[in-house]
Formats: C-alpha cells, sequence, structure tokens
C-alpha cells in the first residue's frame, strides 16, 4: 500500500490527486501530515543503567511509554520518571498538558492526550498541530480513523514501525476549521458511549496476554529460553520463533472504486472496517 492509498482504503476517494480533488467538499484540502503541524517531537531513554537519571515515583518527571497511552482517554499517570538530569542528558522535551501522543513502534497508531506534563519515549511522537488550519481534536480522530491501514506502510518484518518521516509524510484531509469542530462535536459523544467498551477490550487484552505467558511458562519449563524481542510476550523456547502473521498465513484486502464512476456501482455487498 501507497501513502495515498490510505485515503482510498479508509474514506473511499480516489488515489490518484485528480480522484481525489474531484471528491472534495469545497474548502477541503489535501496536504501531508507534516504541514498540519508546527512541531513533532520524538522522545527517548536515558542511559537505564544510571540510577541518577531514573526518579522515584511522584519525584520526578513522568515519562511516557507505549503501555501508558494504551486502552486511556488521557495519560494520567505513567510507570516511570526520570530525573532532571536524565532529561538533560537525553536531550528531553517535557510536555504540557494537552499535547496529542502517537505511537511509532509496536502499537502503531495509538494515540494519547497528555493530562499532565511529561516526557515520552523514543516509541511515541509529541504533536504539536498548527491550530489555524488543523485542531488537535481533529488530528487525533484523523489519526484514529486511519490506523487500521498503517501496518501496510510499516517498516519491520517482525513488529509494526513507522519512522518519523514517513509519519510526517502522510496525506491528511483538511475542512475547515468550522468542519473540523462539527465533525468532532458529531463524534466526542459516540466515542464517550464507547468508552466503557474500550476498557472492556482493554482487559480482554490483559488477560490474552495472561493466557500466553500461561501457555509459554508451561512450555519452557525445563527447556532453554530465548527473548522473543516482543515486550508482551517475553521469553519463548528456544525453538520457538516469532514471525509476523502474514508469513504464516494468506492475507487479502480489498478496494475501493472511484465513486465518481456510475460504472463501479452495483448490486455486490461490500464491507468497509
Amino acid at each position: 500500500m501507497t501513502d495515498n492509498n490510505i485515503l482510498e482504503e479508509a474514506f473511499g476517494i480516489g488515489g490518484k490527486k485528480s480522484d481525489t480533488e474531484d471528491l472534495l467538499p469545497k474548502g477541503w484540502k489535501k496536504t501531508t501530515i507534516k504541514f498540519a503541524l508546527k512541531d513533532m517531537v520524538a522522545g527517548g531513554t536515558p542511559q537505564t543503567s544510571r540510577e541518577e537519571f531514573w526518579a522515584e515515583k511522584g519525584d520526578g518527571t513522568p515519562w511516557v511509554k507505549i503501555s501508558d497511552i494504551t486502552g486511556v482517554d488521557g495519560v494520567e499517570d505513567t510507570s516511570e520518571e526520570v530525573t532532571k538530569k536524565g532529561i538533560e542528558k537525553a536531550n528531553l522535551k517535557v510536555h504540557p498538558p494537552g499535547t496529542l501522543l502517537f505511537s511509532m513502534y509496536a502499537s502503531l497508531g495509538a494515540t494519547g492526550t497528555l493530562n499532565i506534563s511529561a516526557t515520552t519515549n523514543q516509541a511515541i511522537l509529541a504533536l504539536y498541530p498548527d491550530e489555524r488550519i488543523c485542531s488537535t481534536e481533529y488530528l487525533q480522530y484523523y489519526l484514529e480513523a486511519i490506523r487500521p491501514f498503517l501496518p501496510a506502510l510499516s517498516m519491520s518484518n517482525t513488529q509494526d514501525n513507522l519512522s518519523a518521516e514517513k509519519f510526517g509524510n502522510l496525506p491528511i484531509l483538511l475542512p475547515p476549521k468550522g468542519v473540523q469542530q462539527n465533525i468532532c462535536d458529531q463524534l466526542s459523544p459516540k466515542l464517550s458511549e464507547s468508552s466503557g467498551t474500550r476498557k472492556k477490550l482493554s482487559q480482554v487484552a490483559e488477560n490474552l496476554r495472561s493466557r500466553v505467558d500461561v501457555v509459554i511458562r508451561s512450555a519452557v519449563t525445563g527447556s532453554g529460553k530465548k527473548p522473543s524481542h516482543v515486550g508482551w510476550i517475553g521469553e519463548i523456547p528456544e525453538d520457538w520463533d516469532v514471525v509476523r502473521t502474514r508469513f504464516v498465513a494468506e492475507l487479502h484486502s480489498g478496494h475501493t472504486p472511484s465513486r465518481s464512476n456510475d460504472e463501479y456501482l452495483g448490486k455486490i455487498p461490500t464491507s468497509r472496517g
């Protein structure tokens, strides 16, 4: 999948520039995410062996990892904190409440909003939209809309990764600010209703990880182990391998014909994510 195909897959808008322009409402424009931002900042990790870089809970600056933005509506707390010396040594930036976060690795495309001042690790981008043309709330909804299609652009065979440069070059549709607000106003109540569902799904995921851990621990009893290099899996038996799904299954994705051509519209049912 190419960057522009995201628009076709997610919104039914043709990948060709002419198709996109023909189908966009008046006042909308297509650009890339980097031009909708004032800044995007990747984090980092202070040297873990240096105790002076890490603080006790409540004594330092919260340090956000992917697990801290998973399954939450806003980041209120983090499992680890760093000292002022750690921030300076790793050249980290402390972001204010309200900052939008985006995961580039592992849980690719996960987003979260800071409710506290915090810094982040290298897997997370802090996004500062140009509020003159793109609101933070609209950008977050847009990123959630294209998230299912991001793994196809991944740069790794074992873990979904997206570089900051590639992220910045992703296409984005920008309606006028008033329309952005209308879209957000319509989505907000629906997402609030699904908040409980997201928490339940998070609990299901945690239960699944626990069950996988039990299976693996049973399998490795009395045998050698090795790292899986996938955080939530942990160690695995020496003769096991961790591979991406596409290497063990045949995957097929659909396509969306141009909606501007009536010849492509018929009675065959289609399914959209």
